[in-house]
């Protein structure tokens, strides 16, 4: 594809604004333990703020960068430590699934009972479907398909709804 040029724009993020007193009030998930896939950047971050700041007990955070889970928690999630445990692995894996969840399990005491899938890939690779390689386009379904059904397979498997 001749004219095709990646790149990211604006390296910045946003800051994740906490959920404003009237959202908080009328949404409370107290005592419950989370599990959020994709939760470093964007969406995945912004719902383990939003469910901290609704009482969540502990929020396990998967991402593929262990770099990117530290930032999350020395920086939109500072004061919240104790609450998040971090998990890092590629989320099309099956071994980093059983791995997220036998750590949430051990660091809450119980299966998670929210779950957030948000990991998922495209940014680096948005060329037109006629253009994009096999090998990319095999990576990009095994990161946002895969790395849905795993973990739901998981918890139906083990009787959690």
């Amino acid at each position: 594809y001749p004219s095709l040029h990646l790149s990211h724009q604006g390296t910045s993020r946003p800051s994740v604004p906490s959920m404003s007193n009237t959202t908080a009030s009328a949404f409370r998930i107290d005592g419950k333990s989370c599990l959020i896939t994709g939760g470093a950047s964007g969406l995945g971050l912004a719902s383990a703020r939003a469910l901290l700041d609704a009482g969540a007990s502990g929020i396990t955070l998967v991402d593929l960068s262990q770099a990117s889970l530290q930032s999350a928690v020395t920086g939109p999630l500072k004061g919240f430590q104790d609450r998040v445990e971090l998990v890092s692995g590629d989320i099309s894996e099956e071994s980093v699934n059983e791995e997220m969840v036998k750590r949430a399990k051990e660091r809450w005491g119980k299966a998670p009972e929210v779950v957030v899938l948000c990991a998922g890939i495209s940014q680096d690779y948005q060329v037109p479907l006629v253009y994009m390689e096999q090998a990319i386009w095999d990576k990009v379904m095994r990161v946002n398909l895969k790395g849905c059904k795993f973990p739901l397979d998981l918890f139906a498997e083990r009787g959690c709804s």
